[in-house]
């Protein structure tokens, strides 16, 4: 059965609130650490990358990766070797201070979860996961079938 358009409607309204909300809840001085910095750092907790497959990974444009390395770099929490496949290229690693802030972001977080969710049970929040995993299944088929768009020439 497939959803009316009122539910599309609602569904969209619905998830557009809950990203503001995620956004909003995820601000904190004590763990200042923004939003595109802990994904990056997750990029790079198994594999050294390259920036352009950093970029990939994160779906940003490469000067937009560029940016985020050169701060976590500026901060100590990642450093730029070159990459013995390619000396022109360089390969970004996590540093121990990186894993470090990485790890106190990730407490904050799930203590913030279990704070603002104090009356769910595992059930509810187990329910919640499966539909949020469901939900990013079925963005993801939708972004690999959706048509490429090729830009206008201007």
């Amino acid at each position: 059965m497939t959803m009316s358009e009122q539910q599309a409607r609602e569904l969209i309204q619905s998830l557009g609130s809950m990203s503001r909300t995620l956004k909003a809840i995820g601000r904190n001085k004590e763990n200042s650490i923004a939003t595109s910095r802990v994904y990056t750092l997750r990029q790079l907790q198994t594999d050294d990358l390259r920036v352009s497959e950093l970029a990939h990974r994160l779906c940003v444009d490469t000067s937009v990766t560029t940016r985020i390395v050169q701060s976590l770099e500026t901060d100590g929490l990642v450093t730029r070797t070159a990459d013995p496949a390619d000396r022109r290229a360089s390969l970004i690693s996590i540093t121990e201070a990186g894993r470090r802030a990485l790890a106190r972001r990730d407490d904050w977080a799930v203590a913030r979860t279990r704070e603002l969710f104090a009356d769910w049970s595992d059930e509810d929040a187990a329910t919640a996961t499966a539909i949020v995993a469901r939900l990013q299944v079925a963005i993801q088929d939708f972004d690999q079938s959706a048509p490429t768009v090729e830009p206008a020439n201007h």
